[in-house]
């Protein structure tokens, strides 16, 4: 195999086949081929092959990677799950409630983990965005304060588009998740912008206000 020999001579450690949810199967033959290409790049480039890819690339290469389960899983598992929620959730989670950037520092309490569990399901990835939308939306309103029930309002007005994905997780229906592709919240920058303009609304007003008084006096 060309490519084989090719790695071989570049002296490559590992091979990272990454976005494999985009492989057009129709030009390359169909999933029993895509997987004979890399079966065999496996073991004759005597190299680790680590192929990336979302639930949709699941749902195309599930059953073939079932049959050749020995020659692919034998060096590693081949989903790449959310945490759970135990002490891995619980290290995560500590680890990040550190950067707080409100005036509060609000410790740590299992019902805030609860919470956050159970609006991002353990999705580091949402789970950081949501930490960080929370803190933000509790400086706008002026409460300075990460509450149970912040967390929940701006996951149900921010994560919307992404909640039927959650829900599917949450219910445990995998064959429905094979239908998604990779899950990606909204893009925090058009949030940060628009919560930016409240505050400088606030303060305009908070100014105009002292000014007014100033003059009364």
């Amino acid at each position: 195999m060309i490519l084989s020999r090719l790695l071989q001579n570049m002296g490559t450690g590992i091979l990272v086949v990454d976005e494999i949810q985009h492989l057009s199967l129709a030009r390359s033959g169909g999933s029993a081929q895509v997987l004979n290409f890399f079966t065999t790049l496996i073991n004759t480039a005597q190299i680790p092959v680590l192929l990336v890819g979302t639930p949709k690339s699941l749902k195309v290469l599930t059953s073939e990677f079932r049959q050749a389960r020995r020659s692919l899983s034998g060096h590693g598992g081949f989903l790449w799950d959310r945490l759970k929620k135990d002490e891995n959730w619980a290290l995560f989670l500590s680890g990040l409630w550190q950067y707080q950037w409100t005036r509060h520092v609000e410790g740590l309490t299992q019902e805030l983990s609860d919470v956050m569990y159970e609006e991002t399901q353990g999705i580091p990835d949402i789970a950081v965005k949501l930490f960080a939308m929370t803190q933000v939306r509790a400086m706008v309103t002026g409460k300075e304060r990460i509450t149970a029930d912040l967390i929940r309002k701006v996951a149900k007005e921010q994560l919307k588009l992404i909640r039927p994905m959650l829900d599917a997780l949450r219910d445990g229906r995998k064959t429905q998740m094979l239908d998604y592709g990779d899950i990606a919240v909204p893009d925090m920058s058009d949030f940060l912008q628009r919560e930016q303009n409240k505050i400088h609304v606030q303060t305009f007003v908070q100014e105009s206000r002292k000014r007014t008084e100033s003059r009364q006096v």
